[in-house]
């Protein structure tokens, strides 16, 4: 914890921002409609869990991507139109808002100080070519690339490699695939190309050479060389630099979006009140109008042992794991306790809880052990090939 703590600890109530139009949708946003934001209450909760936001807790905070330099000091997150970046080691919180076009998807430090952002083509482009923004929090210099023959750019992730990363794209026949580029050359080429599952959601942590891929419904930790480590349902992961944590993003329990509580304590009574009036509410909305959201539950999960646990005290999305500290973790809020918040950057000490689901123990209150899973194996291919079936048969 060595030169975190003291900027971690001040990164209360840093700033307000404008909303996002891309971030969420009418039928996730209409149970925050019929109450105003609350600041008391989020206060509360984030202290009585111990996460901490990194914007003001009731601004318009509808961030999109967001991403901690490798520090853990500066903070990225685009909005509608533009993309920011917050010096949360300054005393007065310095706020820059980079002279990029619209960013496109997930940004990836290069350093502490230069970022890469995918961008939308130019305006005057009849080509339509994406590209990657490079910036200089230091120099203030910034050059732009094309990136040709793919689109739809997301989740840019730095490598080993000077100014060289990995993301997920569209190729000309339509489908997600993961590309290397040597970001000035403009020229992406396939990154893993043993993987024949689908794309829809990528990671890759540098430390341990793990690479995460989500189909939309299974996610799977592979070696760089295609070795495939474990599988688990759910829609995105993201490991840690040991290689040993994996935090699991899936759909968690639905709950209606007009009864949406804390866990208060309450009578029988009270609770069927409630209940009641949430029901008459529903029935002002047309039939194919949602009554219920899906709650984005977060899971962690120790790949060795296959040991799992669930937080049953805060929900989001888009996880990752906090800067060089082990066991802190970052993610968009969703809400807490099954009752949905106004968004934010969440940054939480979650030594705790880890060291909990590790030994099976239900000591944290808020975490729900779950039952565990096959432990993950390091397959030892020749030549880095994939593992064949007879090799997965040894395996189990």
């Amino acid at each position: 914890m060595t030169g975190f703590r003291p900027i971690i600890t001040a990164m209360l109530l840093l700033c307000s921002c404008e909303p996002s139009q891309d971030s969420t949708t009418l039928f996730q946003d209409v149970g925050m409609s019929f109450e105003s934001c609350n600041e008391a209450e989020i206060k509360n909760a984030n202290r009585r869990y111990g996460i901490m936001p990194a914007l003001a807790v009731c601004g318009s905070n509808n961030v999109a991507n967001f991403a901690w330099n490798p520090s853990g000091t500066h903070l990225y997150f685009d909005l509608t139109m533009t993309a920011n970046v917050l010096d949360a080691s300054s005393p007065q919180k310095t706020l820059q808002t980079l002279p990029v076009d619209q960013p496109t998807g997930r940004p990836t430090w290069l350093t502490d100080h230069r970022l890469a952002v995918p961008v939308v083509p130019k305006h005057d482009d009849p080509s339509g070519t994406e590209r990657i923004s490079v910036y200089n929090l230091r120099s203030r210099a910034l050059d732009t690339f094309p990136v040709r023959g793919l689109t739809a750019i997301q989740d840019l992730v730095a490598t080993h490699e000077p100014d060289t990363v990995l993301f997920s794209a569209l190729n000309n026949e339509g489908e997600r695939a993961v590309y290397r580029m040597a970001i000035s050359s403009g020229e992406a080429s396939p990154a893993f190309p043993w993987n024949t599952h689908a794309v829809a959601t990528f990671t890759y942590e540098p430390a341990s050479k793990r690479v995460v891929i989500g189909d939309g419904t299974t996610v799977r930790v592979f070696e760089e060389t295609g070795h495939l480590i474990a599988e688990y349902s759910g829609t995105r992961g993201s490991i840690n630099s040991s290689g040993e944590w994996l935090a699991l993003e899936r759909d968690g329990e639905e709950v209606s979006i007009f009864y949406q509580r804390s866990w208060e304590n309450m009578t029988e009574r009270e609770r069927q009140i409630l209940e009641k009036k949430a029901e008459r509410m529903g029935e002002r909305f047309p039939e194919w109008f949602p009554k219920k959201v899906t709650l984005p539950a977060l899971e962690f999960i120790h790949v060795p042992t296959g040991n799992r646990g669930e937080s049953r005290s805060f929900f989001g999305t888009k996880f990752q794991w906090y800067g060089k500290t082990e066991g802190w973790g970052s993610f968009l809020l969703w809400g807490y306790e099954g009752k949905q918040l106004n968004t934010n950057v969440q940054l939480g000490d979650l030594r705790m809880r880890l060291g909990a689901i590790k030994t099976g123990s239900q000591a944290i209150d808020d975490i729900r052990i779950l039952p565990a899973s096959k432990p993950g194996v390091m397959l030892k291919s020749s030549e880095g090939s994939p593992p064949d079936d007879e090799e997965l048969e040894k395996s189990e």
